[in-house]
């Protein structure tokens, strides 16, 4: 065995045939949250381990080449609610999953 970097979240399901031809993939944390979201490029995916699907989302967990990089991109509204987003700690702890953990494969 040996470790790789991931990404695990859900995708839309459409996409799972396509993600290393895509430019880029993004990967929400949560079936219900798409305010953030974990970016990658198609060609830094190794591998694509499929789990299950519901409601038009995928679960995957995307084994990454050495050296992938991966983007944490949160999505808001440009007024006082959205600006407060920068700053909810509930939406904190969703930032922090969508990032690459490191794995066995």
């Amino acid at each position: 065995m040996r470790e790789a970097m991931a990404v695990t979240g859900y995708i839309a399901s459409s996409e799972v045939p396509n993600i290393r031809k895509a430019s880029y993939v993004d990967v929400r944390p949560e079936r219900d949250v798409s305010d953030v979201v974990a970016r990658v490029k198609g060609s830094d995916v190794e591998d694509v381990r499929q789990g299950s699907t519901e409601g038009g989302l995928t679960l995957v967990q995307l084994v990454l080449r050495t050296g992938a990089s991966v983007e944490t991109v949160q999505r808001t509204t440009v007024d006082v609610a959205g600006m407060r987003a920068f700053h909810d700690p509930v939406l904190n702890r969703v930032r922090q999953e969508a990032t690459a953990k490191q794995i066995m494969v």
